[in-house]
């Protein structure tokens, strides 16, 4: 059994922190980014995306990497984003 406030306590719960945050703060919409160097936090937001989606708030992933930072698309980034922003627009 895990204590808990143990660090290992809150992986399980940060979907559901990240969307109260999400909630309290009335955002619009939410950008995980996911790092292809960190597995861990990356499955962990990935949850994250579906559980803000689910409760209603428009959110979208990109793939970075802080271990090779030349793997990062920034073109496809920018498309990736400017359609997010023009969703948002539209609601």
């Amino acid at each position: 059994m895990f204590l808990r406030y143990s660090p290992f306590y809150q992986l399980f719960q940060r979907p559901e922190l990240r969307l109260s945050a999400a909630k309290d703060w009335k955002v619009d919409g939410v950008v995980f980014a996911l790092d292809r160097g960190c597995v861990g936090i990356t499955s962990g937001l990935f949850e994250s995306a579906l559980v803000v989606k689910k409760a209603g708030i428009r959110a979208t992933c990109y793939e970075t990497s802080s271990t090779y930072p030349p793997d990062f698309d920034e073109k496809g980034y920018q498309r990736l984003m400017d359609m997010f922003l023009e969703t948002l627009r539209t609601r």
